[in-house]
């Protein structure tokens, strides 16, 4: 199977048994920060789901729908551009090139995208947990846990593309990053 980086109009009708199958292939595009932009499509999709249903009060969740759409779309362009970071990261590490530095600040930003992702997330779930129907609540918890595993492999690749950067401020960009998990753990408590 050749490994190639696709486009983000290709990555969007890409099938997902195709898809996986790259993931599970030796190659850099995809790998975990364009696993962490599908887990966003995932977790928007299901707020989105969820909002489509009436709320336990009545209040009218079309707001939130249109957002989880605009997040999904945003985690559809972080699959590609994740996976393109990733692949110039690789060769530049490979290859010991002078684009390392470069490369590792690309690809640590689409970390911080997707940590951006999650951050407009947060309110989101905060008010799903809130009003959504009772029966949907597992969907919540499976759309904050997508987020959750999203922000904790971002958090990881930033940190580690920072360190091959020699940026100085890693440790507290990765700080920032482990409060918004604490913030979204805490926005999305649901009750028993």
């Amino acid at each position: 199977m050749t490994n190639h980086h696709l486009t983000h109009e290709e990555a969007a009708v890409e099938p997902l048994d195709a898809w996986l199958d790259r993931l599970a292939a030796p190659g850099a595009d995809p790998g975990g920060g364009a696993a962490a932009a599908v887990m966003l499509g995932l977790g928007s999709a299901l707020v989105g789901k969820v909002a489509s249903y009436p709320s336990r009060d009545g209040a009218d969740l079309a707001g939130v729908r249109d957002a989880a759409d605009a997040l999904r779309r945003r985690s559809l362009k972080l699959v590609a551009a994740d996976g393109a970071a990733s692949a110039r990261l690789v060769a530049a590490w490979r290859s010991r090139s002078d684009d390392l530095a470069a490369a590792a600040v690309a690809a640590a930003g689409t970390s911080a995208d997707i940590l951006a992702v999650v951050e407009d997330a947060i309110p989101l779930l905060a008010e799903l947990a809130r009003l959504g129907s009772a029966p949907l609540l597992a969907d919540v918890a499976a759309a904050a846990a997508a987020y959750g595993a999203a922000a904790r492999v971002a958090v990881l690749n930033l940190d580690g593309d920072l360190h091959l950067a020699g940026a100085p401020d890693r440790e507290d960009l990765a700080g920032r990053g482990e409060r918004l998990i604490a913030r979204l753990d805490a926005a999305t408590r649901i009750p028993r």
